[in-house]
């Protein structure tokens, strides 16, 4: 008779802790990937209102400058949102 070849508890318990391990890093990877993204954002964001606020001042009063005000208080809004989380 053979030996079994198909169970090693030492490389069952490398393997899970292998897994564990693997899991672990993932996790943290998107943690640090969300948080990049959300910092990105904040940027992408604020330039937006830059440039929104500069539309402002080259659009002649009327209707459609009510619409780019109401734009740019939008972005506002995001923004001070996105800062707190």
């Amino acid at each position: 008779m053979g030996r079994d070849k198909g169970f090693n508890p030492v490389e069952a318990h490398k393997k899970a802790q292998r897994k564990k391990q693997a899991a672990k890093e993932k996790k943290s990877r998107v943690h640090v990937r969300e948080a990049v993204l959300k910092h990105r954002d904040v940027d992408d964001l604020r330039e937006d209102v830059v440039r929104a606020k500069l539309a402002i001042k080259r659009t002649p009063l009327g209707p459609q400058r009510i619409q780019v005000q109401m734009h740019v208080d939008r972005l506002l809004a995001k923004l001070r949102t996105a800062v707190k989380v």
